[in-house]
């Protein structure tokens, strides 16, 4: 029965000699790591298979738990073959004899799926803010739209009536210039309102070749 259940989660039992350092693995353990069941292990072989960082962690509250006597759970990243990683959530136990620690023992459990899942749920939450986020700006966007292409529309029609009403004795070149400076002005402003719009729309990215000389001018 405990094979069976042990087979089925995916949960295998482990225990370490602290003075031999020498495993004993039941067989759910031995095809996590990719080993034959029952080979003679010792941890130096066991711990080429984790990945760096994780031998890190573990290393560090292994000492912490045997320097007090109690125990850690850590999930890290193992690989049985160069192209394959595997994720094992470890859990271990310190025992002592005369209140000195001789083993430490527990469980390991794969739990690749469940990161993967982890991982698919995450990278979809993350896709979910970034629509709700666009729709938001979308909105935003076109709300500032509206309310701000309406005043720039007016004061370009009055600077074009101005230009038209001045009287032409009065319309000095610095004059001209000043109503052209100004049309061209709200016309930018209404090109950069639109342009800001269309960034908060989401659509198909469009690649295009361009001289980067006159965008850095």
């Amino acid at each position: 029965m405990f094979d069976r259940i042990s087979f089925l989660a995916g949960i295998g039992v482990w225990e370490c000699d602290l003075a031999t350092e020498e495993l004993t693995w039941t067989d759910t353990v031995y095809d996590i790591f990719g080993i034959p069941r029952g080979t003679p292990i010792d941890r130096h072989r066991a711990l080429d298979l984790y990945e760096p960082e994780s031998r890190r962690q573990m290393e560090r509250l292994r000492s912490a738990a045997i320097e007090s006597g109690t125990g850690f759970t850590l999930d890290i990243q193992i690989r049985p073959k160069a192209s394959e990683v595997r994720w094992v959530r470890l859990t271990a136990v310190i025992e002592k004899e005369a209140g000195r620690a001789v083993r430490i023992f527990g469980t390991k459990q794969d739990i690749t799926s469940e990161k993967a899942a982890q991982n698919k749920l995450q990278s979809l939450q993350t896709e979910l803010i970034h629509l709700s986020r666009g729709s938001a700006m979308g909105a935003m966007a076109s709300t500032i739209a509206h309310e701000l292409n309406q005043p720039l529309a007016a004061v370009s029609s009055y600077l074009s009536a101005a230009r038209r009403l001045a009287p032409d004795e009065s319309k000095s070149s610095e004059l001209a210039e000043c109503i052209d400076g100004a049309l061209e002005a709200t016309h930018r402003a209404g090109n950069i309102i639109r342009s800001v719009r269309a960034m908060s729309t989401r659509r198909d990215g469009r690649r295009e070749e361009l001289e980067l000389e006159p965008v850095l001018k």
